[in-house]
């Protein structure tokens, strides 16, 4: 399979965007910096997928008004929709999916599992939604001696690193919470293609989205809805494209990460860009 995937995109988009509220929903994008593999993480060869030293898990945030549902991620002709990194993706081959809906929460305690990369809208598996760590109250289901180490059955278990990025230690929060997610409809996706594989850098579509029609609320008062899970050792960044919607008046608006329409919004944070290259110059002798 590419590097790149691409999706068929259809008509049905537009039925959900002929409305544009004059009301801005969208407070902006939310990376978390989920976790930090170490090199207990990195032993382990249950994956099918070497997970590198140092490698950062990054969890991608819709933040909303409180009035707002989360209802498509997409990209379009005018707006293609980018993930990209610059090693690549890790994808646990083993028992990791594309959707996150897809991911039993009784198997997120074997190996490196809970680190595979994909995408959704709320659930961070087939049960809990995805929320914020620092917002997470119930404890956590994995990570420590919630872990069965791996292959190489590391004393204590895998994912207890912690770092200044990551803040609170997966053996502490998980960041999910028990809640029903609400199923994705993909437009134009074809599941069983649409994986991060060993040689995944790059996930950009000019004619596919993901979605949940009805609309998804985040599981806290924060109104933040998780739609991807992303574990990589390069350097992350994306251009996003969303639909959501007043769950008040039904009056929907789509965001674009650059040129937008006459009905489009767009915010700075839709896009992340790889940080600039410092460039050492070299002072030189005045005559």
């Amino acid at each position: 399979m590419n590097a790149t995937i691409k999706f068929i995109f259809l008509s049905h988009i537009a039925v959900y965007s002929l409305a544009v509220s004059a009301q801005r929903g969208l407070e902006g994008i939310v990376v978390e910096h989920y976790y930090v593999s170490d090199k207990n993480d990195a032993s382990d060869e249950q994956s099918g997928m070497t997970l590198k030293e140092g490698s950062t898990t990054y969890r991608i945030y819709v933040d909303l008004a409180p009035d707002y549902v989360m209802q498509v991620v997409y990209g379009s002709p005018l707006n293609p929709l980018k993930i990209e990194t610059t090693t690549t993706f890790f994808n646990h081959q083993d028992r990791g999916n594309a959707m996150g809906t897809d991911i039993s929460v009784n198997r997120l305690t074997e190996n490196t599992l809970a680190l595979d990369s994909w995408i959704t809208i709320g659930a961070a598996c087939g049960t809990h939604h995805g929320v914020l760590k620092e917002e997470d109250t119930d404890g956590s289901l994995i990570g420590g001696s919630k872990n069965d180490g791996g292959s190489a059955k590391v004393k204590g278990g895998l994912l207890i690193n912690n770092t200044e990025q990551t803040k609170i230690p997966l053996s502490d929060a998980d960041g999910m919470m028990l809640m029903k997610p609400e199923r994705i409809v993909p437009f134009g996706l074809l599941f069983d293609e649409f994986k991060f594989t060993t040689e995944s850098n790059a996930l950009i579509t000019d004619n596919g989205a993901w979605s949940v029609p009805g609309g998804v609320k985040g599981p806290t008062s924060s109104n933040r809805v998780l739609i991807a899970q992303l574990t990589t050792d390069g350097e992350l960044t994306f251009e996003l494209n969303l639909q959501i919607r007043n769950s008040q008046n039904g009056n929907v608006e789509r965001w674009v990460a650059k040129n937008p329409a006459w009905d489009e919004y767009t915010n700075p944070s839709l896009t992340r860009v790889r940080p600039a290259v410092k460039q050492t110059v070299k002072s030189q002798k005045v005559n």
